[in-house]
């Protein structure tokens, strides 16, 4: 099975998330997951790709289907 995402940590301590692009098989630019605790980034970057804006007031309509 193929990685969805890798995941690495900066001179900050913060960690960041790079999503591989399906359809390309590329990396996609680092996104800060905000989080200093390798777990909770962990979670935030299996969490992103069901709500890729996050919280906001008025999201737009997104829909996860559950991997197979």
């Amino acid at each position: 099975m193929r990685r969805e995402y890798y995941l690495h940590k900066r001179k900050s301590g913060v960690y960041y998330v790079e999503f591989i692009d399906k359809a390309s098989g590329r990396k996609l630019s680092a996104r800060s997951t905000g989080e200093t605790d390798k777990v909770k980034a962990q979670v935030k970057a299996e969490l992103w790709p069901c709500n890729p804006y996050g919280v906001r007031k008025n999201p737009p309509a997104v829909t996860c289907a559950p991997a197979p």
